[in-house]
């Protein structure tokens, strides 16, 4: 038989354990896991977080590229269908759904590029999703900005219109932003960032880079140094960029036709407006970067050279600066494949080149010694060491045309159109039989060369 004594006991045990377990699920929040899914892998925005809510919400501002510029257009702190959730790290996604769930309000959002390049949705509470606050289309601005207009001038030249007036708004968080005179003095971006923002022009930078030709269109001001190593960077949609003004001699801009500075590159290095369809690069460049011009810049390659032709049509021995090696054919062969060498100058047709002007700064180098054999870059490669081969000349294939550049020193530098490396010899060692590669552009003796009439 049980004791009376410790039945009682362990009954007033029981009693408080539970009474206790009874607190803790008071007392202690319950932990709810953050809930995603894949809505699709196909969307043309998927890989982008602000053109896919752009396309769900035309009305959210442009110049969205650092968490800052995000935090700026806060405009609410309340959560609706509709709005734009601004989210950490550096994130934005559409709100598809705010409901109350158990006392607590669940948001769901619908985003790209969290986590991969996809169409993606999740759904918790604001803290979980790392919400900092909204941007409602149809919001009211509570964000805490003051402003001012003063009114400035400047001559617009394209359109033939004179002088027009322009607003300068000078609200803490865009500081320098000017409005052409149709946008009014209530559509500042982030004073009122209801409202979409139109072209605007900036007095204040280096460079701008536009949407369309003729400084057209949307617009984004940089100084040097500057690096918009991806699309997100750019202030653009892929492939969108279509004029560039410099308005300092200080400044260099290189474009680049794929991210992470890789693919084809245009060098611009002098004051003015630069129409990119002219140039070969309109709706190309997806990275670019703006540089401070030192003193070293004055022997480095023009690329924007490109608009006008360089080299009369005609044979020529290329021989390397301050040497009497000449670019030659391994062996003196004609076959495909047959590496590209320096020689000692024999006057052989292995040794002299037909340069043809193809148009916009671009030349095909072909072999007189092989008939029609073109100098490439062996298999396209886009890397240092890329080997430098003869090969069938083909006009459609980017690897056999060559930008033909002149240096300050009246030298000039080979540049393959499809990897934007240089024609260097290997190692720069200047002796009969070594080979040429192709390498980065470093303006130094080995990439640049003397053109002879044969």
């Amino acid at each position: 038989m049980l004791n009376i004594k410790n039945k009682n006991a362990g009954i007033k045990f029981i009693s408080f354990m539970i009474m206790m377990l009874v607190i803790l699920t008071a007392v202690i929040p319950t932990v709810h896991a953050v809930e995603s899914w894949v809505i699709n892998t196909t969307d043309p925005n998927r890989s982008n977080c602000v053109n896919y809510v752009r396309s769900r919400v035309p009305s959210l501002p442009h110049g969205l590229y650092t968490l800052q510029d995000k935090k700026n257009i806060i405009n609410s702190h309340t959560p609706r269908e509709g709005a734009v959730a601004i989210m950490t790290p550096n994130h934005v996604a559409v709100i598809v759904e705010v409901a109350s769930i158990s006392g607590r309000q669940i948001i769901t959002v619908n985003e790209a590029n969290y986590g991969g390049a996809r169409i993606s949705g999740r759904r918790g509470a604001a803290d979980e999703l790392g919400i900092l606050g909204y941007f409602d289309p149809n919001g009211s601005n509570n964000s805490g900005h003051t402003h001012s207009f003063n009114i400035v001038r400047y001559n617009d030249s394209h359109e033939n219109k004179g002088h027009r007036k322009l607003y300068f708004c000078s609200c803490g968080a865009h500081d320098g932003k000017i409005h052409e005179e149709w946008n009014q003095k209530n559509n500042c971006e982030v004073c009122y960032p209801g409202n979409t923002p139109q072209p605007s022009v900036s007095a204040a930078h280096a460079v701008n880079f536009f949407e369309h030709h003729d400084s057209g269109g949307w617009n984004v001001g940089r100084n040097a140094p500057y690096e918009a190593r991806t699309v997100n960077a750019m202030g653009f949609e892929n492939d969108r960029l279509s004029s560039v003004m410099i308005h300092s001699d200080d400044v260099i801009v290189e474009l680049y036709e794929h991210d992470q500075y890789k693919g084809r590159m245009l060098r611009l290095d002098k004051k003015g407006l630069y129409n990119l369809g002219n140039l070969n690069f309109n709706d190309i460049a997806s990275s670019y970067r703006v540089l401070k011009k030192s003193p070293s810049d004055t022997s480095k390659p023009d690329s924007a050279a490109v608009t006008s032709t360089i080299i009369p049509d005609g044979i020529y021995y290329i021989q390397l600066t301050e040497s009497n090696l000449v670019v030659d054919v391994e062996g003196s062969k004609k076959d495909d494949g047959t590496q590209i060498v320096a020689g000692e100058r024999n006057n052989k047709d292995t040794q002299k080149w037909r340069i043809t002007h193809l148009g916009n700064g671009i030349y095909k180098v072909i072999n007189v010694g092989s008939g029609s054999k073109a100098m490439e870059i062996q298999n396209s490669d886009k890397h240092n060491g890329a080997r430098v081969q003869l090969w069938t000349y083909h006009p459609d294939i980017a690897t056999m045309q060559w930008k033909i550049v002149k240096n300050s020193d009246n030298t000039y530098t080979f540049i393959n159109l499809n990897c934007n490396l240089a024609l260097d010899m290997r190692n720069g060692e200047f002796n009969a039989g070594n080979n040429f590669h192709a390498w980065e552009i470093n303006s130094t003796i080995s990439q640049k060369f003397s053109l002879i009439k044969a």
